[in-house]
């Protein structure tokens, strides 16, 4: 009874924390995706809603994303997510240590248009999960120790309108299989465009 108590005022005050962030986080609802220029540097770091109260005001309908540029996240976070299966649209951490088992329960948000994600511990075997949504167009894995094997699985994301990959231990080869296998795709490759890409000059997406 205690910790469900603790768990009821852990929401509260996060509600609470949230609600003078909620035009804020509606603002960037707009889909945020890299730009195909040269990167800006990183603003300086603010306070930003937590996890558990943009969960919150996703659950309640204020909102349709979960974003966090500077704080990091893990599996154990991803708890929040229950009940979000067919509210939650966009997902972007910037930094987590998400691993296969997180992945695979993000997999279950079934609205998800959006996905950015960086993790060191996400594997090939992981991103198989990723064909359960069927609704994602924007993919961007950042610093995710995938290899050729892991594209495979990609290749599989027929929906896809963009990808973004940086920092993979993908071959040249493997992108070239990966773009020839989505040819409706814009694909960047640490950021830049890959030499196969036939939609190098498309900045819709």
């Amino acid at each position: 009874m205690k910790a469900e108590g603790r768990r009821q005022k852990d929401k509260r005050e996060a509600r609470a924390a949230c609600s003078r962030w909620v035009a804020v986080v509606a603002a960037m609802a707009v889909v945020t995706l890299p730009s195909c220029g040269p990167r800006q540097g990183d603003e300086s770091p603010v306070s930003e809603p937590s996890f558990l109260a943009q969960a919150e005001a996703v659950r309640e309908g204020r909102s349709e994303q979960i974003r966090l540029d500077h704080t990091s996240v893990g599996d154990r976070q991803l708890d929040e997510l229950d009940g979000l299966e067919d509210k939650l649209r966009r997902i972007n951490l910037s930094h987590s240590d998400i691993t296969d088992a997180g992945l695979e329960r993000i997999a279950h948000m079934r609205k998800l248009i959006q996905l950015r994600l960086a993790s060191d511990r996400v594997t090939d075997a992981g991103l198989a999960c990723l064909t359960e949504l069927k609704e994602l167009k924007h993919l961007h894995l950042i610093d995710a120790p995938i290899g050729d094997a892991g594209l495979e699985h990609l290749e599989k994301l027929k929906d896809l309108e963009s990808l973004y990959l940086d920092g993979t231990r993908a071959t040249d080869a493997g992108m070239s299989r990966l773009v020839e296998g989505l040819p409706g795709v814009h694909v960047h490759f640490d950021g830049g465009h890959h030499r196969a890409d036939p939609h190098a000059d498309d900045h819709e997406h």
